[in-house]
């Protein structure tokens, strides 16, 4: 049975998603990936995989991924699902940022035209890669289809869209060849609600999964936001 590489953000799709693949292919053969993109959060959210992984005995592996802070300060800083308190700290750091001065006139269709796709593809890639190195056939992806959707910048965007990932798809064979694993999102076509009941019956502890960046979670972003549904919809 092949290995198979599940992209592990701690929230609860792809924590589920790593309990069906172990349940599917055998702990042994699944290799959780977190992509660290050097952030408070991203540490918050790494001990949630960790404690899955060791949860279900499969492999939990951090990936560093670099990107520019100007970038970065910049992804987060036209975000409209965070709370006011948390933009403006952000806006504070994006200002210190001399490196991001040229983005900080950027409007917000400018920004996710130019570099969010960079920045969304800087992290897939990484993660990708390091798939491709572990000899993994599949990397598979909790993300649901939101139809490309870029209203906001909250990183549930384009990236989780099912074009992105045919996109993602080819340039993986263009870079790395047949040798590389297939994409695959398996919850392409369900809902939060039907992901949190899967994750019920594979005795996923959701209590121990996160739903947004900020730690603890805000509650009022479109990702908390479905979350509380989902978990309504059971009860």
């Amino acid at each position: 049975m092949g290995k198979v590489a599940v992209s592990a953000s701690g929230g609860l799709d792809s924590t589920v998603l790593a309990a069906q693949m172990v349940k599917e292919h055998g702990a042994e053969n699944v290799h959780m990936l977190f992509g660290d993109i050097s952030e408070v959060a991203s540490f918050k959210s790494w001990r949630y995989v960790k404690h899955h992984a060791r949860r279900f005995g499969c492999h939990a592996d951090l990936i560093k991924i670099s990107i520019p802070s100007s970038v970065r300060s910049a992804f987060y800083r036209f975000s409209k699902d965070e709370s006011l308190k948390e933009r403006r700290r952000r806006e504070r750091l994006f200002k210190q940022d001399k490196r991001g001065s040229d983005l900080s006139r950027m409007d917000t269709k400018e920004l996710v035209k130019h570099y969010i796709p960079g920045m969304c593809t800087a992290i897939w890639t990484g993660l990708v890669a390091h798939a491709t190195m572990l000899g993994c056939d599949t990397f598979v992806t909790g993300l649901m289809d939101r139809d490309g959707r870029t209203d906001t910048v909250s990183g549930a965007g384009m990236d989780s869209s099912t074009e992105f990932f045919e996109h993602l798809h080819y340039a993986r064979l263009y870079i790395w060849g047949s040798n590389s694993p297939d994409l695959v999102m398996p919850f392409r076509d369900l809902s939060k609600s039907d992901v949190t009941a899967l994750g019920v019956q594979l005795g996923v502890e959701i209590a121990q999964t996160t739903s947004c960046d900020l730690h603890p979670p805000c509650g009022v972003c479109h990702e908390c936001l479905m979350r509380k549904k989902a978990i309504d919809d059971l009860s």
